[in-house]
Parts: structure tokens; sequence; C-alpha cells
């Protein structure tokens, strides 16, 4: 009878117990619908055992986009208990799948950051918790015990590109831990657009790349696509590189440097675009996703197929010239040659490169002999692009030149992430730099600029570039705070992934610069140095406000545009130009007017105190119109 009695009130225990679980899931708003509901034996016995619910952790949660049906996993933060799940910035926050898995099936409790009951979510909820940027997961128990786990959500605003690799997280940890880059996977990539486009293509090879980027925590990589496509508008290609910017901690320099080469119209300069990159579904950071220079119809077109870099980090390929500067070929591919063929190839390309660099050094260069075999344009932009960057590599490493028509340009640009005073690098901003600051002087490199810059004629063109562009360089300092703002919370999530502090720490060469702290010390150090730097060379310019004339020292009028508005009378007679500055005027040129000419070039240099620059030059050219 008392054993009868004992399991009667057994059974209405365990109702009262599912009655209070109804009532408190009902109590909530939570449709028991959507909700798994406890059936067997095992389930109730965990509900019971106190030893399995403390066992019970939240291993993973996964959410899944319903229109793009991309995967994305939290990560924990390795230094804080805390845990971050960012999205692409296609991503719909509304209208979210979350998926989870736990030692044990159960159901997440969410709380908001106030500690205020949200909802609680199964395995597989549609959900909108996500539009909170902070939340709390709460794994409760009959025996009130609970984990809890604190989520910050965060969205970016750029493009997003994500990378399956076949063979998962193995596969990606064989690719980052070797230093040669020798292990390439195959895997699938999906592009998806700010704007919800989607662009799914299948991957022929991801490998690391870089020297000194490749010893960071945070890996550059190489992707090849399985066919040409256009990536995020840039001009199709099957090769891809993908930078991480690490450690330039504005994440901005090569995008800011790469757009003034641009500007300045030298050809072949990378295509890029910011991304957030994801590698199996885990964040891995903020990247520079860019064109590869390389010869190809979209990219370094030209007509001998000739492609070379300056190189600093040998690997015993190089051609040595007898200036002692190594040159790695990257066109033609000279290990698809016979052996006959390699050597043939390689005594040509010595040939023409000792024979550009021997032009150079010569100080009885003329001009129309070195032009035949350089072209003096493409080398003075890519001198402004080095001067004006701060460039640690200038005219030592990721220096390309490539040959069209017989003619050697310079360029494509390449490798900008450490310029402008980054970390450590602390070149002067108010003095001339690549011809003989900071680290460039290297006996083992030639640095072509030296001898050209001594050159009058390619200093009066270098000077021309710059005066020319004086628009450019200015508005290069809006672009930057432009892209600041378009890359913002990127860079946020960034430094969540891969901490600012580390990035100090391991610092390889000098000690990290103590004014750069964190991100916004590092935008303010690469905006202030620019336009230290621009407004130093505006200095080192006689600009003049304005210009007049006067004809026979009589009769003063202000230059409408560039133009000389004088009476046909005049002609025989002596004019005077003018340039006025802060009030003071300085006499520019005196000639003879002599009828029918119709334009007046004026020039007038001022000293530098450059070693190897004596002057910079500046002119203007007058028109002149003759009226009655």
């Amino acid at each position: 009878m008392k054993k009868g009695i004992f399991v009667i009130l057994l059974l209405l225990s365990n109702i009262l117990f599912l009655a209070k679980i109804m009532n408190h899931l009902l109590a909530s708003d939570i449709n028991i619908k959507d909700y798994t509901v406890v059936e067997n034996v095992n389930k109730l016995e965990a509900l019971k055992d106190e030893t399995i619910y403390e066992k019970i952790d939240l291993n993973t949660v996964t959410v899944q986009d319903t229109n793009t049906e991309q995967d994305v996993s939290w990560f924990k933060d390795v230094n804080k208990s805390d845990y971050y799940l960012y999205l692409p910035a296609s991503f719909n926050r509304q209208r979210l799948h979350v998926n989870f898995s736990t030692s044990k099936e159960t159901i997440i409790s969410v709380y908001d950051k106030e500690n205020q009951f949200i909802t609680r979510l199964n395995n597989t909820s549609l959900t909108n918790v996500f539009s909170y940027d902070e939340l709390f997961f709460v794994i409760e128990t009959n025996v009130k015990k609970k984990s809890t786990y604190h989520v910050y959500i965060s969205s970016s605003t750029i493009d997003t590109m994500m990378i399956d690799i076949d063979g998962g997280d193995k596969a990606y940890q064989q690719i980052i831990k070797d230093p040669k880059h020798n292990v390439t996977k195959t895997g699938n990539a999906t592009l998806i657009g700010k704007d919800g486009t989607i662009l799914e293509t299948k991957m022929d090879s991801i490998k690391g790349r870089g020297n000194a980027t490749w010893l960071r925590e945070k890996k550059p990589f190489s992707i090849k696509l399985s066919e040409k496509t256009s990536v995020f508008g840039m001009n199709e290609a099957k090769k891809w590189i993908l930078l991480s910017n690490y450690p330039d901690g504005s994440l901005s320099r090569n995008a800011v440097f790469f757009t003034l080469a641009k500007e300045l119209g030298l050809s072949y300069t990378p295509e890029f675009s910011p991304v957030d990159l994801y590698i199996n579904h885990k964040y891995i950071g903020s990247y520079l996703l860019t064109s590869k220079v390389e010869v190809s119809e979209s990219r370094v077109d030209n007509n001998n197929n000739y492609l070379f870099e300056l190189e600093n980090h040998p690997v015993g390929s190089e051609i040595k010239l007898k200036s002692g500067n190594l040159y790695t070929v990257h066109n033609p591919d000279l290990t698809s040659l016979s052996s006959s063929e390699k050597t043939k190839a390689r005594k040509e390309i010595k040939k023409l490169l000792d024979h550009m660099e021997d032009l150079m050094k010569n100080p009885n260069t003329k001009e129309e002999e070195l032009a035949k075999v350089i072209d003096l344009e493409s080398f003075a932009k890519y001198y402004w692009v080095q001067e004006m960057s701060l460039n640690f590599d200038a005219c030592r490493g990721s220096n390309y030149l490539y040959v069209k028509n017989g003619k050697i340009y310079a360029g494509p640009i390449w490798d900008l992430d450490n310029t402008m005073n980054r970390s450590y690098t602390f070149g002067n901003i108010r003095s001339y730099y690549v011809t003989e600051n900071s680290w460039l002087n290297y006996k083992s490199h030639y640095n072509w600029f030296r001898s050209l810059l001594k050159k009058e004629y390619f200093s009066k063109l270098v000077d021309r570039v710059f005066l020319e562009n004086r628009d450019t360089f200015s508005k290069l300092s809006d672009w930057i705070e432009n892209y600041y703002e378009e890359i913002e919370r990127s860079t946020e999530m960034n430094y969540r992934r891969w901490s600012y502090s580390n990035m100090i720490k391991s610092q390889i060469i000098r000690p990290w610069r103590s004014d750069d702290k964190n991100y916004q010390d590092s935008k303010r150090i690469l905006k202030n140095s620019y336009h230290t730097r621009l407004n130093w060379y505006l200095t080192q310019y006689m600009i003049y406000d304005e210009y007049t004339y006067e004809i026979e020292g009589k009769n003063e009028k202000k230059v409408s545009g560039n133009t000389l508005i004088i009476p046909k009378s005049a002609a025989g007679k002596k004019i005077t130009i003018y340039g006025i500055k802060n009030n003071k005027k300085t006499s520019l040129k005196t000639f003879q007017l002599k009828e029918g000419i119709e334009k007046e070039k004026v020039e007038w240099k001022k000293r530098t105190s450059s070693s190897y620059k004596k002057w910079n030059y500046n002119e203007e050219v007058f028109s002149i119109h003759y009226e009655d």
C-alpha cells in the first residue's frame, strides 16, 4: 500500500513540475510550438541530474542569413570571456536562423544588456534578437544552475568575401603553418556585396603570401579562382591578393597610396576593395582585396611581356646587376624555359637593366638618349608616390618595372603599407626623403633617383608633375577621411579579432612608436603626417598668389587667368611679368614683345636643401591676347 502511494506521489510531482515549465513558457509569451517538447526518459533524467547540468556548455553559435544562406560563427575573445558575432553588411539582422551546439539538447534564454528577458531560442530558431548589439545567452536549469555567455553583435558596412576551404579547419591550419607558401588548397568563394549582390565561384587555390607580413598573426593570402571573374566591380581575372594590412594600424595606407598613384596617372595601379574576410564561416578580419601585379589582358598588358621587381628578399634566382641591385623576373616565366633558353633570357634581361642603370648613373646622359630607354614621366610620377608616402621600401624592394614597346616604365606601385610613419618608420616629414633619408642608403641597392635628380631635365620634370598635380595631392587628405568613414565598422571588428596591443608586442624590427596606442592614434598619425608633408613640399616651391604685368614699366595690370591682354601697339616694347605673394612683388621675367607672339614661358627656381636636387623649378606659360 505504501509503495503504491509513493508511486502516485512521484507521478503527481512530475506532473506538477511539467506544469510549472509550461506556465513559465506561457508567461514569457513563447509559442510552445516553436520548441522541442521533452519526451523521453534521458531528457527527464537530465532535468533532475545536477552533475549532468554542470557539464552543459554552449559550444558553438552560428547564424544563417535567409537571403544569402551563408553561415557565420561566433568567436571568443582570447583575453576575456566575451563572445562576438560579426555579421556581413548584407545580412538582414531582423531575420536570422540561429544554430547552436551543446552537450545536451536545451534551450537558450536571451537577455538584453540590462538583464531584461527577451525570448528563448531552440536550435534553428528564426529570430530578430540579433538586432541588439549586446546580449546575454543563458542556459538555465530546474536546479537553479546556469551558464551565461556575454555576446556582442556587430555588422560591417563593406563588401564581404567568404571562403570555404576543402578540408575545413585542418586544411586552413596547414596553410597558415607553412612559411614557404607551398601548401595550396581548393575550395569555394562567395562574394557578397554590401548591397546584397551575391557571386559564387570555385577556387582553384588559396595559399599564404608575403615575407615580413607572413610573420604576423594575421596572415595575408593569395587566391586563384577557377574562372576569370569581375570581383566587386574590378576587371575580371583569376588571381587576387588578400592584404592583411598588418601592422598598419590604420588599415588604410595601401588604399591611400594606390589611390594617389592612380590619380597621378601611373598605369596598371592595382585595383582594390576593402572586404571583411570569413574563412570556413569564421570571421578572419578586415582585409584589402587587390588585383595581382602580373602580365595579363586586364593588368600589365604590354608588348614585350617583361615584368621585373627590384628585390630585397632574395631567394637565389634573381638577376644581379653591376650595381649590386637584384631583380626578380616575373615575366617571362624563366622556369618554363629550357636551360639554354633561360641562360639566353637572363643575359638579355641583365644587359637591358644594366644599360638602364648605366645611363641613369652617367651625369652626361642626354635627355633624348635616356628617353629612348626609360619613360621619364612614369619615373617622375613613381618618384612622387615614394617621396610623399615616405615609403620604407623605396628603391629597395617591391619596386616594379615593366617594358612596353621596347621602353622601360616605372610601376606598377605595390606594397605601400610600410609608409607615412607607420609604427616604427620615422621618416623626416620636413625634408627630402627618397634620395637621402632614413633606411634608403643601402650599399647593396642602387638608388635610381639619386642619379636621375642630378639631371636638370629630370629634376624639372619632377617639379612639373608636382605642380600640375597640386590639387590631386591636396584632395588626398579628404579621400583619407572618407575612407576612414567607409571602413570604420570593419576596423572596430578587426581589432576585436586581432588585438592592437598584440600587434604592438609582435613588432619585429624596432620598438613601436610610443604615440600609436590604438586605431584612432594610427588614423591621426597618417592624416596629420600626410598633411604636414604636403605643406612642407608646397613651401619648397615659390608658388605665387597672382601675377601682374607692365608695359615699359607703366600701367600695371593683373593677369586674367594666364592671359596677358596687350594692345597691338605694344609690339616691340618691353613686358615685365611679376609674381605676388603675401603682398610682395617679385619680377619674374622681362622680355621684348615681338609681333605675333602668342605664348611666353616664364621659369624661376628656388634652391633646395637636397644633396642631389639642387633647385626646384617652377614655370608658367602665359597666353598673349592682342586687342585694338
